[in-house]
């Protein structure tokens, strides 16, 4: 366990990383981890992932998922550089991610597991939507 707790004090303390976490009283009730993996010297932008989401099934569908994908979003853009966040989605959360509004793109290795981004060089919308 201590090894893990060493992990999560680095990720936590390191501002490439974003580690949003919702309690529902005494318990966790989801969280969000993603990376901002940097621009190179060829890029403006950086590149961003969103490596994890999970939201504890008593609790769901009371809109936790929902703030904690709308936390990485304010955080994408207002990184220093303008981000291009993206994940993939298991095929149960694809509706998920559809109520939101984006556009799931299945373009890829794994079209079972669509991708998804938000590109902060474009000006938000009411709704983040693929670009």
């Amino acid at each position: 366990m201590s090894e893990f707790k060493t992990r999560l004090r680095a990720t936590i303390q390191d501002d490439q990383w974003l580690l949003g976490v919702i309690g529902t009283g005494p318990s966790l009730g989801g969280y969000l981890l993603a990376q901002d993996y940097g621009s190179t010297f060829r890029t403006t932008f950086s590149v961003g992932r969103i490596h994890g989401l999970y939201v504890r099934g008593t609790v769901r569908h009371q809109g936790l998922g929902r703030a904690l994908v709308e936390y990485a979003i304010e955080w994408a853009y207002n990184r220093a550089h303008p981000m291009i966040l993206d994940w993939q989605a298991r095929p149960e959360s694809i509706s998920f991610y559809e109520s939101m509004g984006f556009v799931a793109d299945y373009v890829g290795g794994f079209p079972s597991y669509p991708g998804f981004s938000v590109d902060s060089r474009k000006p938000r919308t009411n709704r983040a939507r693929r670009e």
